[in-house]
């Protein structure tokens, strides 16, 4: 399945970056103030909990060379075939 790495401009960073959904919910959570950084396949036979897990584990442990954002962290969004997660302290949020 194809996926996609977001995460806050910079000028958005200090706005809710590295704050879980609800408390950038009510601090002006908008996708418009996300990049795409990063694109890509994982196996399509992966739950989207498990391929968030994987792709959290890839973007922190073995990022790949040509990834030029910083390590997967709370705030960033996960895509995966158009749907988006948001990565909580724990987990991710499917978002609407």
């Amino acid at each position: 399945m194809k996926y996609e790495i977001l995460q806050l401009k910079q000028e958005h960073l200090r706005d809710y970056g590295f704050m879980d959904y609800k408390w950038a919910s009510e601090h002006g959570f908008n996708l418009d103030h996300y990049n795409k950084v990063y694109e890509g396949e994982i196996d399509d036979k992966l739950t989207p909990a498990e391929a968030c897990e994987k792709l959290f584990v890839k973007f922190n442990i073995h990022r790949p060379e040509d990834f030029k954002g910083h390590s997967m962290s709370v705030s960033d969004i996960v895509v995966l075939d158009g749907h988006r997660f948001y990565t909580e302290g724990m987990g991710f949020k499917r978002l609407n």
